[in-house]
């Protein structure tokens, strides 16, 4: 797990824009990857989920991972759709 976290974290520092995370079959798990990943590069991410529902979980799990990684200010915006 370990060299697949380091080779998404040369993607983003490398300036790669879409990277896939497809090894991880939960969403938290994702989360933790991402807000793992957002805290070690300073990037910021942007994620599309399929409904709201999905969103809010994203959301609600990457709060929850920011605060374990230290991170202060607010990293999560959500833009809902239409649906």
């Amino acid at each position: 797990m370990r060299e697949e976290f380091d080779e998404l974290k040369r993607a983003v520092l490398g300036g790669q824009r879409i990277i896939t995370i497809s090894q991880l079959t939960s969403s938290s798990a994702k989360a933790y990857a991402l807000a793992r990943l957002r805290s070690e590069t300073g990037k910021k991410l942007a994620i599309v989920a399929e409904s709201n529902a999905e969103l809010d979980a994203w959301s609600c799990d990457l709060e929850f991972f920011q605060g374990y990684f230290g991170e202060q200010e607010p990293s999560v915006i959500s833009i809902p759709s239409f649906e």
